[in-house]
This record gives structure tokens, sequence and C-alpha cells, in this order.
């Protein structure tokens, strides 16, 4: 207020309000010179009436919340008149939105202590953040925030027993809670038996070990990030036998089968052949074949010289699937995709391939495009102690009588405990029957795209492109010479060749790429709990859950549930490319890893299908591994790469916007966020709810130091976007924790959880989950509340900004209003830095390699609620296995 102006008042405030309670407004001068006279309302919405009133003189208004049955609470506009002392008023218009007393937890932090601290955590983020930023509002906040805590500390109370949950703001009831506690989601959880249980079928497993270095490192020419250091190990190149430059995934020696190399035939180990193997349900005196899933592993050494970052990387060796064997039982899908180099429009296999022993390579070209004639086979034919047989917790049954099932033999008894109640036997039968298995339900549906086996390349995408691929670092990955097709068609798979010219790898060091083509590889994996989608290897784009007591009767059934997922994100050096952390650089999913890799491999029976995708830029042997199961995806990370300084590596689950926050008067609850210290949630919103974040840090005479120099801030602050983990939000544990992300409504929830697959991992502690709700944080990348522009490029650059204002009718996109890309219940996992993780840099065992699993369970659900423990059980402590023959003669 100043003399002879109108009072400055805000503009379009939201006022929420439980409904059946009294709440109130009043207006304060800032100007110790003049007071208000009063304030005053008209409603703008005419019913039902708010009914009020003023009081203390006319400076305050009251007014009784009336009732309210949408979920999303109810609206009702009002025009706010502010008169000062001088005579002079100003006008806004302003939102009341009421809100029903049992959804209203629904729509904050909760009750109880746990909620008071909920809300005080989100509180003291934004005082944090105003203070970092220099802002003069920063005191206001944390009174605001201490005010609030008192509040809600003042508003605790419990008169009985029975009031004690609400005190401390439990989801639940102790009782239930104590019961939760030491249960487990067992219809959920597939278990996984190694050939090793089963003494009398299996035999010894394939053992080998990688070539060595510098085989498979291309040491003829450099990263540029390594500044030449390489080529002193160019004359070694010369005196190898055959050269190092290859690209092979079974570039080792195999010590057992002795001399067994792709394109020799399997040795017989006398384990029992895998098609034969069934399996059988004991239930209510009868027999039921259950599905039942064989896959055999071998040893893979991993050797791409065809990224200049293999002069980091050479060999690594890692224990994975056969693709695909001709040991198999009918109706199994697979194909060993990375030997897949030749076709003119799409990928086929290489006739010339490692597997042919009657060909040799003239040439390192060849040695870099040599692929396979077929998928390779486990070296040991039947059952070995490391293939695995898999079936679901829920077709166990009872311990069988007398009889035997119809056409088995050796029957094996397979005991499963539940380690949290002991008492708890189910029971499952192998054997083995000479027709194999019949074909009962598939659990997992694994469709590829119709042009999923392109060949294309960066010269695909335009520099605007919001699907631009492998615009950065583009002499890593497989860099496969080859012709492209631009009129592909999917039908025919055939189209107009022509050769790649895309900058690729430079093979004769004359400063002109020879091409880098990849394929698309996109594919939808559908159950009867879900749909889930990946439009490539690293961009996994899409997560749908189906509504509870509801059946997909076909794919149009997922046309009308809404999609969770934004994008699974992977960042390096830094989290987002606005950030001063690094002076090396930013990678992202998109724009680095996704061209910058190959699938390995993929396979699929009766009970889940995975795929594996080799290569992260520079992370030339990283692999992600992917299974799908009826109600659960799991993700396995096998991390080898040099040295990454702060801000370190990143993995994270980004969520849609439109999939949280429900739309105006829309009938639905709130996205939520929970984790073992919010039991109760906190909403997903856009608005950061706990204190592990710091987005600026103060600039150096207002220079900050960049990949490209150091550069002028005027602000003096310079950009970081660091998250770390509060302790009083989640455990700090990157495993061994749970987190859970439900959607709006009956959108459906999602349980995640951490477990270490390898001790090597260890060797890499400083590793902790962060949490990031923030609609103002834009990464890089993304599909939702916005497609991210010019993917990669940072965010204050003139063409980033100039493509968000060009969408928005003022010409001034607003990131509060979800009119940029921001980050939405983002969780994951961030690695502070590493130190070497690449087995040493040249001994190819696995010996300091990060080597870890996130499991992600899929949970119809009605509305937004707790149910992250019993699913976390499955991880902590997983079903036990006993397995002793169960025929007569034993």
């Amino acid at each position: 207020i100043a003399n002879n102006t109108p009072p400055t008042i805000a503009v379009n405030k939201e006022i929420n309000a439980v409904a059946g309670t009294t709440f109130s407004i009043n207006a304060q001068a800032q100007d110790a010179n003049h007071d208000v006279l009063h304030v005053n309302w008209n409603q703008l919405t005419p019913t039902p009436n708010l009914a009020l009133r003023q009081v203390n003189g006319g400076g305050e208004l009251r007014a009784d919340a009336p009732s309210c049955d949408q979920a999303g609470g109810c609206p009702y506009t009002v025009e706010l008149q502010v008169t000062a002392d001088d005579g002079f008023s100003n006008t806004s218009e302003t939102v009341v939105v009421t809100v029903d007393t049992s959804l209203s937890e629904a729509a904050g932090y909760g009750s109880g202590v746990i909620g008071a601290i909920a809300q005080f955590g989100a509180d003291l983020n934004h005082a944090l953040t105003l203070t970092l930023a220099g802002e003069t509002d920063a005191l206001g906040a944390f009174s605001t925030a201490f005010a609030n805590l008192g509040t809600n500390v003042q508003a605790l109370g419990a008169e009985s027993p029975a009031d004690i949950p609400t005190l401390i703001g439990l989801h639940d009831s102790p009782e239930n809670i104590v019961v939760e506690s030491a249960s487990a989601s067992r219809h959920a959880e597939p278990v996984i038996i190694t050939g090793e249980k089963i003494p009398a079928w299996s035999a010894s497993a394939a053992f080998g070990t990688p070539a060595p270095y510098p085989s498979g490192a291309d040491t003829e020419q450099c990263p540029s990030q390594l500044s030449g250091g390489c080529q002193a190990f160019t004359p070694t190149v010369g005196s190898l036998p055959g050269g190092s430059a290859v690209r092979n995934a079974h570039n080792g020696t195999m010590l057992y089968p002795e001399d067994w190399q792709p394109g020799v035939a399997p040795t017989d180990g006398g384990g029992a052949a895998i098609n034969q193997i069934v399996a059988w349900q004991f239930k209510n005196g009868g027999w039921t074949e259950i599905p039942v899933q064989v896959d055999e592993r071998m040893p893979y050494f991993l050797a791409n010289a065809n990224s200049t970052f293999s002069v980091y990387s050479g060999t690594d060796e890692e224990l994975t699937y056969v693709w695909r064997s001709g040991d198999d039982p009918s109706g199994y899908f697979g194909e060993e995709v990375w030997g897949m180099t030749k076709g003119d429009c799409s990928r086929a296999y290489d006739p010339n391939g490692w597997d042919n022993m009657n060909y040799e390579p003239t040439s390192d070209e060849e040695r870099r495009s040599r692929g396979l004639t077929g998928p390779v086979p486990d070296p040991i034919a039947g059952l070995d102690n490391d293939d695995e047989i898999v079936f679901m917790a829920s077709d166990a049954g009872e311990q069988k009588d007398d009889s035997l099932p119809p056409n088995t033999s050796e029957l094996q008894e397979v005991r499963i405990v539940d380690p949290l109640t002991p008492s708890d036997v189910s029971y499952v039968y192998l054997g083995l029957r000479s027709s194999g298995p019949s074909q009962p339900e598939r659990y997992v549906s694994y469709v590829r795209d119709p042009d999923a086996d392109q060949w294309i390349d960066r010269s695909f995408f335009e520099a605007d492109d919001f699907e631009k691929l492998g615009s950065s670092n583009d002499n890593y990955g497989p860099n496969l010479t080859g012709t492209i097709c631009r009129d592909f068609d999917p039908e025919t798979r055939e189209g107009t060749p022509e050769k790649s010219i895309a900058e690729g790898l430079d093979r004769d060091n004359d400063g002109i790429g020879d091409g880098d083509r990849f394929t698309r590889d996109g594919v939808t994996v559908t159950t009867a709990n879900y749909q889930w989608y990946a439009s490539g290897r690293w961009m996994v784009r899409s997560l749908k859950i189906r509504k509870p007591e509801e059946t997909a009767a076909d794919e149009s059934y997922w046309e009308d549930r809404p999609d969770l997922i934004d994008r699974w994100k992977g960042r390096a050096f830094q989290q987002s490319p606005d950030s001063t952390v690094s002076v090396v650089g930013f990678e992202d999913e998109q724009v680095n890893w996704e061209a910058n890799a190959a699938l390995l491999g993929e396979r699929c029976g009766p009970v889940r299908c995975i795929r594996e995708t080799w290569g992260a830029d520079s992370g030339t042997n990283v692999t992600k591994t992917e299974t799908f199961y009826r109600d659960a995806i799991t993700y396995r990370y096998r991390v080898r790469v040099h040295p990454i300084p702060p801000d370190g590596l990143y993995t994270s689950w980004d969520y849609n916007r439109s999939a949280m926050l429900p739309e105006p008067g829309e009938a639905a609850e709130p996205g939520r966020y929970y984790t073992a210290l919010r039991p109760q949630g906190v909403p997903i919103d856009g608005q950061n709810d706990d204190i592990g974040q710091m987005d600026t840090v103060p600039a150096i005479g207002n220079f900050c130091f960049t990949d490209d120099g150091p550069q002028a801030y005027p602000s003096g602050r310079c950009p970081v976007f660091f998250d770390t983990a509060d302790p009083t939000f989640n455990l700090p544990l990157a495993f061994d924790n749970w987190e859970q992300v439900s959607g709006k409504g009956d959108s459906g929830s999602l349980v995640y959880s951490f477990e270490l697959k390898g001790a090597t991992s260890l060797m890499t502690p400083v590793v902790v989950p962060y949490y990031r709700d923030d609609a103002c944080l834009d990464d890089g990348t993304g599909d939702d509340p916005v497609r991210r522009p010019y993917p990669g490029d940072r965010s204050d650059s003139e063409k980033v900004v100039n493509a968000y204002n060009a969408n928005i009718a003022d010409g001034s996109a607003d990131c509060t209003k979800g009119e940029k890309q921001g980050a939405y219940g983002a969780h994951g996992i961030h690695y502070f830095f590493t130190g070497d993780v690449d087995n040493a840099f040249v001994l190819g065992k696995p010996i300091n390699e990060i080597d870890g699993q996130q499991w992600q369970f899929i949970v119809p659900t009605d509305k937004p609620k707790n149910v992250g423990t019993p699913y976390a059980n499955i991880v902590r402590a997983p079903l036990q296995t006993i397995v002793a023959p169960a025929s007569p003669e034993n």
C-alpha cells in the first residue's frame, strides 16, 4: 500500500479448505504507514453460497466450507477486493477449493507426527531453495515452515489407544502393519531354480576366460576425451594374432568344454534334455500341468572395438542367456541380435559370421562388422548347473499323494518355503516327458514394432526432431557400416538401399566417418496386468496398468488406460544439461546412449520374456537385462565404465503429469509417492517435498566453470541440480529399500526395490536413492507434460526457449503450469562418482563392476494407497526351495 495508489495484491490465488470447517482470509499491510480498511468478496460461482462474513473490523473474512463429493475438490470462483485506509482498492479473482474430510489426507501430507514432518520437509525445501537463490522471501518462507509445524503439532492428540495410529501418522492400524511387515505378495513372485539344485538332472556348466587385453580394444583410434593418451598402444595391435579390432560377444576361450568355440557342436554333458522338462501342480487329488520355462546360460566375452572408448574396456566376461537353442521346446522365441549385422534394409544374420568355421576375415573391417550365422547354443547340451528353471509361485499346490502325473518320469519335488512364515509350504513337481511340455497359458506377450528391424542412422533426424537419436559421441557404440532404407516397408521389409553416410567411426583416419547404422528395436510387452512400451533399447516410454476387477479382453482395452511413465532416464556426469557441475559434459538416454548401443539378444517362453542391451555411450560393455513377468519387471544393470567424476551417474523413473494431477473437476485422488518413512505418502504435484536438492551454488566472480570453459553468469549463481538422499524422507540406502508411486485415481501403483546381484558392487559405496518432484527441472529429455524440444541441449538456449514459447498464446511458457518439460515424482539412484568399475581396465573378469537389479512390481489399485512392504519383502526375503526326488523308486 502506498499513498494514492491501489493496493498490490496477489492474483489467481488458490485456497484449499476442508469441507465442514471454517476458513479465514485476512489482509495485512506491509507499509507501516497504512492499514487495510476492509476486505470483501463477490462470489462469482453462485452456488452453493460460501456464507462469507466479515470479522475483526472488516479486515478478515470467514466462511464455512461447503460439502464436496469430488476427490479432486470442488472449486468456487470469487472476486477479492482489498481497500486501504486511503480509500484506494484493488480486486483479483481467487479460487476456493473445498475438499471432503475423508479425502483431505490424500490431497496433502497425511495426519499425525509423520504428516507434520512431511509438510515441514516440503515447506523447508521451499525456504532452502529461496535461501540458496538469494531471494528476499526466504526469511518469510522459514517462518511459514515453522508456523505450519507448530500448528500441526498443536493439533496432535491422543485421548484413547484407538487414536494412536492417527497420532503417529500410520497408514493403517498397528496390528495390520505388524502383519504387513511379516508378509509378502507371493502371487507376484517367480521361482527360479538353477540346474545345480537337481544334481540327478544337471551337468557341469561351461566356463572360460576372456581374450587378453588389448583384444577387443580399438587402440588405433583414440577418444577425444583421452587426448591421445591411448596412441601408445598402437604398435601392440599388429603383433596380436588376427588383430585386436574385433566386435564379438564371444571373444574368449572356453576352458570347459576344452577348445569349444562358436560353430562347434555342443558337448553332451549328460544333463536332462531341456525340451523334455515339464511342471505339475497337485491340488484336490488331481494333477494340472503348469507353465514352466528353461533358460540356458553360458559365459559371454563382450568386445566392441568399434567404439573408440573400447580402449578402456577391452573384453569383459558376463554370464547371461543363450538366446535360442535347437533344444528349446516348441513355442519359444529368441534371437542373438548383436550378431545380426547384415541386411540392406532390415537386419539379418551374417553368413560369414564368427561361427562360420570355414571363413577367415581378411581385413580389420570384416572383423569389426562380422556377426553370426545364427544364435550360438550353450556349449553344454542339456541342463547344466547354471541354467535356470522358472515358474510362478502362484501355480504351486499341495504335496502329492501316491499318484503320479501322466506320462512323466524322474519326478522331482520342489518344496517351496516362505521364510517369513515357515509353516507356509507349497509344492511344484518337475518331471521329464519325451513329448515335452504342452502349450499351457503364456504369461507374457512380446511384440516387436513392425519397423523394429529397420536399419536407420542419425541422418533420419533433424536437429529440432523430438525423437532425435545419436547426435552426440558418434564414434562410440557398434558403429556398423552398411545401407539404410528411408522408404522401408514394414510388410515386405524392403526399400531402396543407400549407403549410410552418417558420421561414425573414422576407420581410415581420413577425417571422414564411414557410416553408423543401427536398428529401431521398438517393442510392446503385454500381460494380464500391464502393458509396457519401449521405442528402443534405452528408451522406455510407457507403462499402463489394468483397473482392479477388470480384465483386458483385447489390445483395445489398453487404449483407454492412463500411461504412468514419461521416461526411464539415465544421466552421466550431471543430472541436467543446464548444470555446471561437470567439466566433461552431459550424457542422456536419448541423444547419447540409444544409438550407441545394440541388443545383445531377446528371448521368450511361457513364463517370462528377456531382452538385453549392450553398450551405453562410453560404457562400451555396460549391459541392461530386462526380464518381464506377469506381475513384475526386473532391470539388471552391469555397469562397466571408466572413472566418472562428480556428479556421477543418475538413473531414474519420471512420470507423466497427466497421470498424477487430476483435471479440474475430475473425481480422482491425485498421485502419491510413498517410502518407509512416508507411509501416508506425499502428493506428486511438481513441488519438492524433501530437502535433498541443491540447484545453485555461488559463482566465482560471476563466472561458472563448464565443459566449455569459464562462462559468465550475471546472477552470481551457478546451476548444479544436484540430488542426494534426505534421511528424514527415505532411508538413505540404495539397496534393500523400497519406493512406491501411485497414479491418480485407479491408474494403478508401481513398487520398486533394488538388490545387489554381485559382491563387486560394494566397491562403489557412495550411492543413495533420491527423489525430485520439480515441475521446473528440465533435464534435457522427456515427453510430458510437453515434449522436450532439441533434446540434450541447455534449456536456456535461445532455440529451446523459443520452441517452448511458440506453444503458448502469450508467448511465455511457465514451467509451474506444466508448459515445459519437468520432473514429476522422479525417483532413482545417484552414484555420486565412480572409480574404475570396468574390472581394472584390462582383466576382463568381474572384480569391481557394479551389478544390481531393480524390481518394478505392477499393482492394480483403485486409488493411491500404500502397498509397498509386501512387495518389497519378495526381494528382501525370497521364497526358498528344496528339491528332492519324488518318484516311487526313490
